[in-house]
């Protein structure tokens, strides 16, 4: 499908799933999982020439994502307990008149260094850092950057893999993909057996408020599960681990 820069003046357009809308000087480009906002402006840091602002914001919980964001700007998404990390900056400075070349390119912040993610063409996906067509792929490792850290900190659930009654998420909630609610459930250890005992659930989420309809606090949840999660402070949701679906199938 084809749309133009005129459908969506006229209205908002969804073409494969995806969401545009454009308003004056702004794009907004919303995935299922990520929403892109772009806006040209002719303001501050550089008065009288155009420049585009974007704005990237996940759509999901992406702390709890499998494979982690990567590139450029999805490795700033990296779990790093609400620490912003610094790297290296220009100097836009109002004042600069004239020609302005860039010498930053965000040194300290990033993994490896910006011609670690040049691609070999405007479709392709590998790269040094690439983790496309990875089922599994932690974020960057934030400790070993060198960018100055500034931010309050905060306590976030980890995503693990290998599953198991022992890695329940606090705060996660997988919308979607129910296989059916398991009745008179109390708790989340009596929701993940009820998981492990109904073949094929592989994840659950349980709903923390006690003042909900017991026959409606544990939803199990068949695989694909993790394409909707989001985070949710009543909820507590888990996985199977490997050894979980083995006993599950019997074997």
């Amino acid at each position: 499908a084809t749309t133009t820069a005129g459908d969506m003046l006229r209205s908002p357009a969804t073409v494969d799933g995806v969401r545009f809308s454009l308003t004056r000087k702004t794009l907004v480009v919303e995935h299922p999982f990520w929403r892109v906002r772009a806006q040209s402006t002719y303001g501050y840091p550089n008065y009288g020439q155009l420049r585009m602002n974007v704005a990237i914001t996940p759509r999901y919980a992406v702390d709890f994502d499998r494979v982690a964001p990567h590139g450029l700007l999805g490795q700033t998404f990296d779990r790093s307990n609400c620490t912003a990390v610094f790297g290296k900056r220009d100097d836009y400075s109002r004042h600069v008149k004239g020609e302005f070349t860039t010498s930053a390119w965000a040194e300290g912040a990033i993994e490896g260094v910006a011609t670690d993610y040049l691609v070999t063409s405007p479709f392709a996906t590998r790269f040094t850092f690439s983790r496309h067509g990875a089922t599994f792929a932690p974020p960057r490792a934030v400790a070993s950057l060198a960018g100055a850290r500034k931010g309050p900190g905060c306590a976030r659930g980890r995503w693990d893999p290998a599953g198991g009654l022992a890695r329940l998420v606090d705060g996660l909630n997988f919308q979607g993909h129910d296989l059916k609610h398991a009745p008179r459930i109390t708790s989340a250890t009596m929701c993940y057996k009820a998981c492990t005992a109904t073949p094929p659930c592989r994840a659950f989420t349980f709903i923390k408020d006690a003042k909900a309809p017991a026959a409606r606090r544990c939803w199990l949840k068949r695989a694909g599960y993790t394409d909707a999660g989001i985070l949710s402070a009543g909820t507590i949701s888990g996985i199977l681990s490997r050894a979980d679906i083995s006993k599950q199938a019997g074997e």
